[in-house]
C-alpha cells in the first residue's frame, strides 16, 4: 500500500486509485466514488482523473461502457479478445474471444444486453471482417455477420437496428448496411465510403461521415438520403446528434468540429482549437456541453509485431459549452489516445490509447 493511493490487483493489470478520498465520501473497491456527479457545463472544470487501469501493454483498440455505466469492455492490439471488467469492483468478469484480428469497434445495445464487436481490416496480413453480437451476461455468441469491410459501428436508440460502415477499397464505393440488431438479418444498404456513424435519438436520422469530407444525413423511414452537409476538408471520422435531434455535430481530419441544423443541414457553429484530426464526438444528456476526442495514432502491424506510433497533435479531449461554443476544459488523456466512452448520464468518462492506460474520469462528490 502506497499512502493515497489504492493499488488493487485485477484482470490484465493494476487500477491505481489517484489520490485519497475524504472518508466521508464512499468508494467501492474499485476505488471509485460510489456516488458521482453528472458532468455538464456548470462543473466542467472539475473534472479530474479518478483512476487508472493498466490494460493491454501493446495499446487500448477499442473502448465502451454499458449504458448504466457499470460494465466496461475494451480490446488490444494484439490478444484479439474483448475484455468485460465490472467499473464498481475492478474486477474482469470474462473475455469474449472469437475475433481473428484486433477488436476495432464496440456498441453496447440501448438496453445493455447486447454487445457488438468489429474486427479490423487495416492491419495485414491479420484481418478481420466479422462483426459480432455477445449476449452481455452469458458472454456467448449470439450472432456472427460477415462483412467485406468495417469501419464504424453503431446501434439505433430502440436496439432494433445495427449499422456498420465500410469504407470500400480505393477503387470501389464503400456501404452502410443496416442490420437487425437482434437477429443479424440484413435490412438496407446505404452506399458511400464511410468512417463515422450515429442514429439521432428519436430515431428519424442516421448521419455518416464520409472519406469525400462530407456528411451524409438519411432519413431511416424513408431509406433514403435526405442532406449532404458540405465544408470539411478532410475525412469526416466523427458524428454526433444532441439529445433532442436538433443538432449534429461533425468532426474532421480539418481539425475543426462543426455544428448543422438537423432540420435543414444549415452550419450554425464551429469549434477550433484541435491540433489533430477529431476521432470522436458525444454530447452530455443536457446538451449542453460537447466532448471532443483529438487523435494521431497510427496503428501498423509486420506478422505478429504491433507498432503503434504517435504523430504531432493534442491527444486530449475537449469540452466546448454548446451554447457559446467556447471550450469550458481540456483533459490530456495520455499517450496516442485514441478512445473515448461516457456512461449515458455522464457521470464516468473512460480513454485509452497506445500506451495502455485506461483513464477514468468524473467529478468527485464534495463531503
Amino acid at each position: 500500500m502506497r499512502k493515497g493511493h489504492a493499488w488493487i490487483s485485477v484482470g490484465c493489470g493494476l487500477l491505481v486509485v489517484l489520490g485519497a478520498l475524504p472518508p466521508a465520501l464512499a468508494q467501492g473497491p474499485s476505488g471509485l466514488p460510489t456516488s458521482r456527479p453528472p458532468m455538464t457545463a456548470k462543473n466542467a472544470d472539475q473534472i479530474v482523473e479518478l483512476a487508472v487501469r493498466q490494460g493491454p501493454s501493446d495499446g487500448i483498440s477499442s473502448v465502451a461502457l454499458s449504458p448504466d455505466g457499470n460494465l466496461l469492455a475494451f480490446g488490444g492490439y494484439k490478444d484479439n479478445d474483448v475484455h468485460l471488467v465490472e467499473v464498481a469492483t475492478g474486477k474482469e468478469l470474462g473475455r469474449l474471444q472469437g475475433h481473428t484480428a484486433p477488436v476495432t469497434g464496440l456498441a453496447f445495445s440501448p438496453d445493455g444486453s447486447m454487445l457488438a464487436s468489429r474486427g479490423t481490416v487495416h492491419l495485414p496480413p491479420t484481418s478481420d471482417t466479422t462483426i459480432r453480437l455477445w449476449d452481455v451476461k452469458t458472454h456467448s455468441q449470439r450472432v456472427l455477420l460477415q462483412t467485406a469491410g468495417l469501419d464504424a459501428l453503431a446501434f439505433s436508440p430502440d436496439g432494433a437496428l445495427l449499422a456498420h460502415g465500410d469504407p470500400g477499397k480505393p477503387e470501389e464505393v464503400g456501404q452502410v448496411t443496416l442490420w437487425d440488431g437482434k437477429s443479424g438479418a440484413k435490412r438496407h444498404v446505404l452506399p458511400n465510403s464511410f468512417l463515422a456513424i450515429s442514429f439521432s435519438p428519436d430515431g428519424g436520422l442516421l448521419a455518416a461521415g464520409s472519406m469525400d469530407d462530407l456528411v451524409h444525413v438519411w432519413d431511416i423511414a424513408a431509406g433514403k438520403e435526405s442532406m449532404l452537409l458540405t465544408g470539411h476538408r478532410g475525412q469526416v471520422k466523427a458524428t454526433a446528434f444532441s439529445p433532442d435531434s436538433t443538432i449534429l455535430a461533425s468532426g474532421s481530419d480539418d481539425m475543426t468540429v462543426r455544428l448543422w441544423q438537423a432540420a435543414s443541414g444549415e452550419e450554425s457553429g464551429r469549434m477550433n482549437g484541435h491540433t489533430s484530426g477529431i476521432a470522436a464526438l458525444a454530447f452530455s444528456p443536457d446538451g449542453s456541453v460537447l466532448a471532443s476526442l483529438g487523435s494521431s495514432t497510427v496503428v501498423k502491424r509486420q506478422g505478429s509485431n504491433v507498432s503503434i506510433s504517435t504523430t504531432s497533435g493534442d491527444q486530449v479531449v475537449r469540452l466546448w459549452a454548446t451554447g457559446t461554443r467556447n471550450q469550458i476544459a481540456l483533459l490530456n488523456a495520455g499517450t496516442g489516445v485514441s478512445r473515448m466512452a461516457f456512461s449515458r448520464d455522464w457521470t464516468l468518462l473512460v480513454t485509452g490509447g497506445s500506451d495502455g492506460m485506461i483513464r477514468f474520469w468524473g467529478i468527485r462528490p464534495r463531503p
